[in-house]
């Protein structure tokens, strides 16, 4: 008996699925928004560096990478700025990191940073022939007092 309610609720999910797809259509599971059903030829990694190079947490600076991530993004949009395949010249890159920094600073007020200085770097990773390549760019600086 309780094999045959296992089966036949297994039968019911795959239904389901199979029901949405015709519905919905397009992409795993249901979306309608390309971001979730391709993958883009490119990524960008950001990170901060003090006055040596070394890198700080983003979590010391209370944010995350994937906030820079959506940061970034925003900025550009709300700015107008093209951007996506590495094809932000430098001077839109200085004026994004100085945007990025600002709000940074902003959510850290409360921080003691002993006049710290902060870069905020971008990793761009691209495909050049079959191979996956990596583009450094410091971004902005500035010092958190």
């Amino acid at each position: 008996m309780k094999q045959l309610i296992y089966k036949s609720s297994g039968f019911i999910i795959v239904l389901i699925y199979f029901i949405g797809v015709i519905i919905f259509g397009e992409a795993h599971p249901f979306s309608k928004f390309s971001m979730y059903n391709s993958f883009a030829d490119y990524s960008y990694v950001f990170y901060f560096t003090d006055n040596e190079n070394k890198m700080i947490k983003c979590t010391d600076l209370n944010t995350t990478g994937t906030n820079l991530a959506h940061m970034y993004t925003t900025i550009c949009e709300k700015n107008n700025f093209e951007h996506g395949h590495g094809m932000e010249s430098d001077s839109v890159l200085h004026e994004i990191g100085k945007q990025m920094l600002n709000i940074t600073k902003i959510n850290n007020l409360k921080y003691t940073h002993n006049n710290k200085k902060v870069k905020i770097n971008r990793m761009y990773f691209y495909y050049e022939g079959k191979v996956i390549k990596c583009k450094k760019q410091e971004m902005y600086e500035t010092i958190f007092k």
